[in-house]
């Protein structure tokens, strides 16, 4: 606090100042701050004994001045300190800031709060300043771990993701109170990876972030670690052996370290339940703070909050497992498997639920070779809704046996949910392809109009009709839809369109991904109108049936697997040479699969959707990835030895079209029109 207070006390004080420089010294020497006095533009003219040796610096070594003040007051808190300082000279008004001083004796900083004070005279003008500087370090320590432990918390249990939580975490962390901080969780045998890393310096920060995944420590240091950790004590070293710490990690990643420099580390074990999941590990490592038993308390409880978040994580995870298994085992184990039809379906629980959701799917080839396609959702979520799920399914493609208006059948299934479940709402679509392929009748309850692309054309088969529970027959209709020239009918539940910003977005998102060719030719066109649509973070479940209206020979693999690349390209020759005699053509065409593979290869990773469907006599090769938007140049790379570009080039000589479409939200489709013809 400053020597004076308020205008009352200056008199008195500024009387001795001036009677007795000598007695004013002796008083500011046995006062517990640091205390300073400056002339009126700021110039120190004394400092009390405690600052010189707390800072090390004597009234002539530094005065008040920015310069001076470098490598005293933190790099952080001098620009504000000084504009703060600034203010108060040229206004003449009290001053007072928290910054963070240097101690010389050991190199550290520590929280002071610094009042200033004018001294005037009867005419009001300042005659000098007398300031203090107040050790805080202590309270403020306690201030930020109550917020930092706070903001933790809210890290950590924002979500059942994991890692993105660690992640989080150490972000947090290393904007307060270190220089570096990772995670380390251990698999069943002790094997110690990253899952979360942060540097306080974005560039080195980047460097850290390659560790992500990576066995750090040698086995040996391994072993002893995961000893350490599964002793359940934090470890602070306040004074790192570098050396020493190098040798525990793999050589190769001891070298890419070594320009961290960590000085201090801190490391709490994360454990819960008897149960060790691995480290905290935080370091500081610019010397202007070290990390000590005083770190220990507030890191030990963001450590449990960390364990016990990790323990929930994993008991979400096995309960999601299980919800999941139960609602995949009342949806159907197979869809109909009809020439010209290629059925696909797909079913994805939401991401932040653990509880079973009521969505099914369902399609049934009929007696008379008509096709039965339904889909809905109960609302609501438990073991009920599913069991009511599997209830309706049933009842739905029970009344199908005999009877073939949709509008109907929805009607027998409400009777039957009123009856036993008066205060439930279900939404269903239902609709019956005739045996000829030509035309879909269908009727609504209350679900969102499939989606039916044709002729290039996205129409909607719109219905009215009230969910089953409060369905009133006299309101409900059958409509009718030609299929003539239709390339596939998607039905699916609201999960799919309702997580994005608006239901507009959703749906027109849909159109946008059914609109394009790559759906065409996926191998599982629900699974990549599901990635294609459907964020991550998405909170409610997902069943998308698709009814593709052509078949296509195919391949799926990944770009990682080089002999399932090998297999397809060898099952794409065989295919060819069924339907095509040429062989100096088949080898062309081999060569364009292969460039256009190595094209994939090269620039992504994942899975990869190769098809061949023929256009009259001519053969039109698809394949679709997952990878960033390409495009191919009007040549070969001027760089004679570069691969970019020229497998395109390659493929697009050798084929009489290529073309290259991107897909936003899932990858890349390029189709090739290969130069053969069947028969030939």
């Amino acid at each position: 606090m400053s020597l004076v207070t308020d205008s009352s006390d200056l008199g008195p004080l500024s009387a001795a100042l001036r009677e007795s420089v000598e007695r004013f010294a002796a008083i500011a020497d046995a006062m517990p701050q640091l205390v300073w006095v400056a002339f009126p533009d700021g110039r120190v003219e004394y400092y009390n004994r405690r600052w010189v040796a707390y800072t090390g610096l004597t009234t002539e070594e530094t005065n008040h001045e920015y310069g001076s003040a470098k490598g005293t007051v933190h790099p952080d808190d001098l620009p504000p300190m000084w504009e703060r300082w600034t203010n108060a000279l040229a206004g003449g008004t009290a001053y007072e800031i928290e910054y963070r001083l240097r101690e010389a004796a050991t190199g550290l900083y520590r929280w002071f709060i610094a009042r200033a004070t004018p001294v005037r005279d009867e005419n009001g003008a300042i005659l000098r300043w007398i300031g203090t500087c107040t050790d805080v370090d202590d309270q403020r320590r306690a201030r930020d771990s109550l917020a930092l432990t706070a903001q933790a918390s809210e890290i950590l249990f924002a979500s059942f993701d994991v890692e993105k939580a660690f992640v989080g975490l150490c972000e947090l962390i290393v904007s307060r109170a270190a220089d570096i901080a990772l995670v380390l969780l251990a698999d069943d045998d002790g094997r110690l990876r990253p899952v979360a890393t942060a540097h306080r310096d974005p560039e080195r920060g980047r460097m850290v972030a390659s560790l992500r995944g990576e066995r750090v420590l040698t086995p040996d240091a391994e072993r002893n670690e995961w000893q350490r950790l599964r002793e359940g004590r934090p470890r602070v070293i306040g004074d790192l052996n570098l050396e020493a710490g190098r040798g525990q990690l793999w050589p190769y990643l001891a070298t890419a370290v070594a320009p961290l420099h960590p000085r201090s580390s801190l490391t709490i074990p994360l454990h819960a339940r008897g149960i060790t999941f691995g480290g905290l590990y935080l370091f500081y490592g610019d010397g202007t703070r070290m990390l000590d038993e005083r770190d220990v308390p507030v890191f030990e409880d963001i450590g449990r909050r960390a364990s016990i978040a990790m323990e929930n994580a994993k008991s979400f995870e096995r309960e999601r497992r299980i919800a999941e298994t139960l609602q995949r085992a009342a949806l159907p184990l197979a869809l109909a498997r009809l020439p010209g039809l290629h059925l696909d379906a797909i079913f994805q629980p939401g991401a932040e639920e653990a509880e079973i959701g009521g969505d099914w799917y369902d399609s049934v080839l009929l007696r008379d070779g008509s096709l039965l396609v339904d889909i809905g959702d109960v609302m609501g979520r438990g073991i009920g809704a599913a069991a009511i799920m599997s209830r309706v399914r049933q009842i739905i493609a029970v009344a199908a046996l005999y009877e073939r208006d949709p509008s109907a059948i929805l009607d027998a299934a409400d009777h039957i949910v009123r009856q036993g479940f008066p205060d439930l709402l279900i939404t269903a679509f239902c609709g019956i392809v005739n045996p000829e392929r030509t035309l879909i009748r269908y009727a609504n309850a209350g679900h969102r109009p499939p989606f039916l692309r044709r002729r290039g054309e996205i129409v909607e088969l719109q219905s009215t009709g009230l969910p089953l529970g409060v369905r009133n027959a006299a309101s409900s209709e059958t409509k009718s839809a030609s299929l003539g020239g239709a390339d596939l009918l998607v039905l699916y539940t609201d999960g799919l369109v309702e997580d994005r910003k608006t239901l507009l977005d959703g749906e027109e998102r849909l159109r946008a991904v059914m609109r394009s060719d790559a759906v065409l030719h996926a191998r599982s066109p629900a699974s990549f109108i599901r990635d294609a649509c459907v964020r991550e973070d998405r909170s409610d479940d997902v069943a998308i049936l698709t009814m593709r209206f052509s078949d296509q020979e195919g391949w799926t693999f990944t770009a990682e697997n080089a002999q399932a690349a090998n297999d397809a390209r060898s099952d794409f020759v065989r295919y060819l040479r069924m339907h095509v005699s040429d062989e100096s053509a088949i080898e062309s065409a081999e060569l364009v699969f292969g460039e256009l593979i190595g094209n994939v290869v090269r620039h992504a990773s994942g899975g990869i959707d190769v098809h061949l469907e023929w256009h009259g006599e001519r053969p039109m090769l698809h394949v679709i990835d997952r990878g960033a938007a390409f495009g191919r140049g009007a040549g070969l790379p001027n760089d004679p030895l570069s691969e970019g570009g020229r497998g395109l080039f390659i493929a697009q000589q050798l084929s009489d079209r290529l073309a290259i479409e991107h897909v936003r939200g899932y990858g890349n489709h390029v189709v090739a029109e290969l130069r053969l013809r069947r028969g030939t």
